[in-house]
């Protein structure tokens, strides 16, 4: 039961970087999910929407790394060859 409680916690905390990412505070995104990310290391959603978070925020390459760190573990996340993508072309790198 505890566990279930962590995850839902969790899916909150994510929710509201998602929130925050989309508001344009990108800091609050970053402090929030770095907080979840340290708690559970690797939690993809988490990583996903931070990525984001640099990406909004546009540290392009960081935003890159936190792409391709997803989908080294999962190549067919959509949200992170998107985000890779988008990425990619406002460094100018687009392919």
């Amino acid at each position: 039961m505890a566990r279930n409680k962590s995850i839902l916690t969790e899916a909150r905390q994510i929710e509201r970087g998602w929130h925050e990412v989309l508001a344009g505070d990108t800091r609050a995104a970053e402090k929030r999910l770095r907080k979840v990310l340290a708690g559970s290391p690797g939690l993809m959603p988490a990583e996903i929407a931070l990525a984001y978070a640099r990406l909004r925020a546009g540290a392009h390459e960081d935003a890159l790394r936190g792409f391709a760190s997803v989908l080294e573990r999962k190549p067919d996340s959509v949200s992170a060859v998107v985000g890779s993508a988008i990425a990619l072309a406002r460094n100018g790198r687009a392919e």
